[in-house]
């Protein structure tokens, strides 16, 4: 995994092995802070964790999951369990709430 700064307030940790379920993430690191996915697992969870905490001030409060398919599997939130005190938001919310 790898971190590259987007833009001046933006950046994305990508998964450059390319398997089945890797996963990227980003973060809007401005304000409250806005975490896009959380990885597939608690380990890549951890290392994005890692590598995002070299660029914020404090954990982002905001998570926005748009793999509807980990957010609406019984039991699974991929690497979302690894961020303490933050509001969810899936992909469907999203829209719900832009409706």
């Amino acid at each position: 995994m790898k971190m590259q700064q987007v833009s001046d307030h933006c950046f994305a940790v990508l998964n450059e092995t390319n398997l089945v379920c890797d996963a990227n993430s980003g973060l809007i690191n401005v304000g409250d802070g806005v975490l896009v996915d959380t990885q597939s697992d608690l380990p890549h969870a951890r290392k994005m964790i890692e590598l995002f905490s070299t660029v914020w001030s404090a954990p982002p409060k905001h998570v926005v999951l748009t793999h509807e398919d980990i957010v609406n599997r019984p039991g699974s939130d991929g690497g979302s369990q690894s961020i303490e005190d933050e509001s969810h938001v899936s992909t469907q919310e999203v829209r719900r709430r832009a409706a």
